[in-house]
């Protein structure tokens, strides 16, 4: 079975009460491929939130589901 990784990237976002943080989960193929599917879907207030998005995802894909 294929794994997948994933990396969280923290990215500034201009907002009118300063510069907001977003945390983006980022999917990563094994051939080093780097993709977002859905920028909405995949951007996280907290650090904790993204950890927590791939962690689900993992979990998903040793499931098998």
């Amino acid at each position: 079975m294929t794994m997948l990784t994933y990396e969280i990237e923290a990215k500034n976002i201009p907002h009118s009460s300063g510069n907001l943080v977003l945390y983006t989960v980022v999917t990563i193929n094994p051939g080093g491929l780097r993709h977002i599917s859905s920028v909405g879907r995949n951007m996280f207030e907290t650090f904790a939130l993204a950890q927590a998005e791939v962690d689900r995802r993992i979990s998903k894909e040793v499931d098998g589901a």
